[in-house]
């Protein structure tokens, strides 16, 4: 799928961002189970998220 890199914010909270392959960008199927992933992730709520923001 990619890479999950940890960083800090520029607020100093810890991060996670995920780069995705450009080969599998390029698939529609994929966009869509993604965003999917993005929509569930913000439900997610406190100490289980790594780089919610408040």
């Amino acid at each position: 799928m990619g890479v999950v890199y940890f960083a800090r914010s520029s607020r100093g909270r810890m991060v996670a961002v995920k780069s995705i392959r450009a080969e599998l960008a390029a698939v529609t199927d994929f966009r869509t189970r993604f965003a999917h992933e993005i929509t569930m992730a913000q439900q997610v709520d406190g100490d289980w998220k790594r780089g919610k923001s408040t």
